[in-house]
């Protein structure tokens, strides 16, 4: 497993996985065994929780939300549709242009040239 460096910037020591680490120094230490919000794999270590840009599409006007719909990601508009369906109120002008914007998608998959993903033969 890869370890990662762990730094104690504090006056006092720090026990981190089985070891005491004192202050200044740097140590290489299992991910596993990094306390939240300390080195660099640490998801923890800002106050702000990550911006969820599907929950922020959600949270628009419906036109808004229906303009954005060709941007997403395909695993965004399954994430969007499950929010909308969820809601308290679903907005059902948003519903029905998720499910046109899947039709529209499969249909361009359905469209293809078959010749083009086997290399152009």
């Amino acid at each position: 497993m890869n370890k990662i460096p762990v730094t104690n910037d504090t006056d006092h020591n720090m026990h981190i996985g089985g070891s005491v680490l004192r202050p200044g120094e740097t140590q290489l230490v299992e991910p596993h065994l990094v306390p939240p919000g300390m080195g660099e794999v640490s998801t923890q270590a800002s106050d702000e929780p990550p911006v969820d840009h599907v929950l922020e599409l959600q949270k628009r006007k419906g036109d808004i939300v229906i303009a954005e719909l060709t941007a997403l990601s395909l695993d965004d508009l399954h994430a969007l549709e499950a929010l909308e369906a969820s809601a308290s109120k679903p907005r059902k002008g948003v519903l029905e242009a998720i499910t046109a914007e899947h039709l529209r998608r499969a249909s361009t998959e359905g469209s293809k040239d078959p010749a083009d993903e086997e290399g152009g033969e």
